[in-house]
C-alpha cells in the first residue's frame, strides 16, 4: 500500500506566522498555484482513495490535487489541525511575547500541554492516530492513498511510522504548505 501525505498550501496566515489551528482560512494566491503543482505531480501517482481534513485550506487542496482522478473526498475531522483555543488568528511571536515562560511551561507539561481553550497534544495524537490506524486496517495491500491535512497530524502520523516515542513526535519539522512525503505500508512502514 503506498499512502501519501500531503500539507495544504499555503494561506496568509502561514506566510505570517500567524495561528490557524482549527479556522477555516483558505488558501492564497501561492497556496493555489502550490496545489496546481502538487497536482501535476501527484497525477503521475495511482491513488484509489482521498482522505482529507475538514477544513477550507485542505479541502482547497485536496479538490485541486484530485481534478486528475475525480475521486470520492472522505473528510474527516480526525485530520484537522491542533485546536489552538484563545491564541487562534494570533501571530505566534505575539503569542510567546505575552508568555514569556511559554517554552519552559511547554517542555515541562510534554503532550498535556494546552492552549488556553484549546486542545492538548495528547488529545491531537490520539484522533489522529485513530484515524491512521484505521485507514492501515480497512484498505487493501493494492490501495494507494492520498491524505490531504495540515502540519500538526501530519507530524504525529510521520512520528509513528518511524516509531518515534509520541512525547518527539511534534519535535520534528513541519512539511512545507503542500509538500508530499510517500509511505510503503507492507505490514512496516518505508519513508520515501
Amino acid at each position: 500500500m503506498n499512502i501519501y501525505l500531503l500539507r495544504h498550501g499555503e494561506t496568509e496566515y502561514t506566510k505570517i506566522k500567524r495561528i490557524q489551528g482549527k479556522s477555516q482560512v483558505p488558501l492564497n494566491e501561492e497556496g493555489l498555484n502550490m496545489a496546481e503543482n502538487a497536482a501535476n505531480t501527484i497525477k503521475k501517482f495511482r491513488v484509489s482513495h482521498i482522505y482529507c481534513s475538514n477544513l477550507k485550506r485542505a479541502i482547497q487542496t485536496a479538490e485541486k490535487v484530485n481534478s486528475e482522478w475525480n475521486l470520492p473526498i472522505n473528510y474527516d475531522s480526525r485530520i484537522n489541525e491542533r485546536d489552538y483555543g484563545l491564541w487562534e488568528h494570533k501571530l505566534w511571536s505575539d503569542v510567546f511575547e505575552e508568555n514569556p515562560t511559554l517554552n519552559k511551561t511547554w517542555e515541562e507539561e510534554g503532550t498535556e500541554f494546552r492552549p488556553p481553550k484549546g486542545e492538548s497534544l495528547n488529545e491531537v495524537i490520539s484522533r489522529t492516530l485513530d484515524f491512521f490506524k484505521e485507514i492501515i486496517s480497512k484498505h487493501k495491500a493494492e490501495d494507494d492513498i492520498l491524505i490531504v491535512c495540515h502540519g500538526g497530524p501530519l507530524k504525529v502520523i510521520l512520528g509513528y511510522v518511524k516509531g518515534l516515542n509520541k512525547s518527539d513526535y511534534y519535535k520534528q519539522n513541519f512539511l512545507n504548505p503542500c509538500e508530499l512525503v510517500a509511505i510503503k505500508y507492507n505490514g512496516g512502514f518505508q519513508i520515501g
